[in-house]
């Protein structure tokens, strides 16, 4: 008592205690009108097999996507319905595949060259069932198939949606699900569209498969493997606008458009004309034909301008169409074979007209080396190469 007598200025015990509580009062106000900080909870996360473009492919690979991402959620709706595909041979091996179905009854699409053994395959669904399946249809010059799976009583499957590629462009973002290299589990290989073509200009060392070489083929940047083959190029609504035919360097693929499988399905499914092309083509194809023309046409003007200085242009010119002619022959022979053995109307026509063209361009150098029908030389090249270069402009059309 005496000490806090003797020091006037110092507060009294109880005093202490009511400025505490005043203070802490003071700072629980404050705390109540301070807004409280805003933070983003970590955005959920789920792991996708995926393969990149231009990396080696792996079994492990895989990539991170949000759980609530259009394509995580797109994958996830459309792995329900990819099915892996196999097929046993006589050596006790397995060719695999892919394919997606197009009918709530158990018809799946596939490619051409994954159903070229006879006899039954066997068919995998996403949820592990094991299915037993017969082609329904296969048509080799666009490599696309129809499997059918039998004993389908009571279930029912989810089809992919089927759209058009008539305004499909370069640098449309694209995906496709599937199997690579026979790995059970389905891979998702992100991509973007590099052309929409033809089979001749995009991929002309396939010729000697006999696919049509003015089928119209999408090629993109892409990372599909074997075992992919079959599945569905998706474009960014999650609709199939093509199938895998061939990949495997981690970089490019080629696909049939969806037009020749709705085609298969039913003719009255593909909307192209069989006159009128969904857009005139030109590529290196035409280019090729354009150059072969332009350059017999000048050596033919060249020869009547000058007799003394280009008596032998015409020769050079019908050279030069005769080897056009032989090479184009090389890649049209062995379409013509498959058309004419089980192709369609309009591919037998469209085979005539290519072989009638090579032959033109062809004929025209042995013409040149015989006097009397030297001057129908160069006019029979330029007929040739005139309706291959018409034909191949209007390529993309129905066959």
């Amino acid at each position: 008592m005496d000490d806090i007598l003797a020091k006037p200025n110092a507060a009294r015990p109880e005093q202490n205690n009511q400025a505490r509580g005043v203070l802490h009062e003071a700072a629980l106000q404050a705390l109540a009108n301070k807004p409280a900080a805003r933070v983003n909870p970590p955005e959920l996360q789920v792991t996708i097999p995926t393969l990149r473009v231009g990396e080696q492919a792996n079994e492990s690979d895989q990539s991170r996507y949000g759980a609530g991402s259009r394509t995580a959620m797109q994958f996830e709706e459309q792995k329900a319905s990819v099915v892996y595909i196999a097929k046993k041979l006589d050596d006790g091996t397995f060719e695999t595949g892919t394919g997606f179905f197009i009918s709530t009854d158990g018809k799946i699409a596939t490619a051409g060259h994954v159903t070229s053994q006879p006899g039954e395959y066997i068919v995998v669904t996403s949820d592990g069932r094991q299915w037993s399946a017969r082609i329904a249809a296969r048509k080799e010059t666009t490599d696309v198939a129809l499997l059918q799976l039998k004993d389908t009583s009571g279930s029912s499957f989810r089809p992919l949606p089927l759209a058009e590629t008539s305004s499909v462009s370069a640098g449309d973002q694209v995906s496709s699900i599937g199997h690579p290299n026979g790995w059970t589990k389905t891979y998702l290989s992100p991509g973007a569209i590099t052309a929409r073509s033809t089979q001749r200009d995009i991929n002309s060392g396939l010729y000697t498969l006999g696919f049509n070489p003015q089928r119209a083929v999408l090629s993109a940047e892409i990372n599909v493997q074997p075992g992919n083959s079959g599945g569905p190029l998706l474009n960014d609504k999650g609709e199939v606008i093509g199938i895998v035919n061939f990949g495997g360097d981690g970089r490019q693929g080629d696909f049939a458009v969806v037009e020749d499988l709705k085609q298969l399905v039913s003719a009255s499914e593909d909307k192209r004309s069989y006159l009128m092309p969904e857009r005139l083509h030109w590529g290196s194809e035409t280019t090729m034909l354009a150059a072969c023309g332009a350059t017999g046409a000048t050596t033919q003007l060249l020869s009547r301008a000058s007799q003394t200085h280009f008596r032998r242009a015409p020769y050079l010119g019908a050279g030069l169409m005769t080897v056009g002619g032989l090479h184009e022959l090389v890649y049209d022979a062995p379409f013509a074979q498959k058309a004419w053995s089980g192709g369609t109307a309009a591919e037998k026509i469209t085979s005539a007209i290519n072989l009638t063209g090579d032959l033109g361009m062809t004929s025209s150098g042995f013409f040149a080396l015989a006097p009397t029908l030297r001057k129908y030389a160069m006019p029979i090249a330029l007929a040739g190469a005139g309706i291959k270069l018409v034909n191949n402009i209007c390529s993309d059309r129905k066959y």
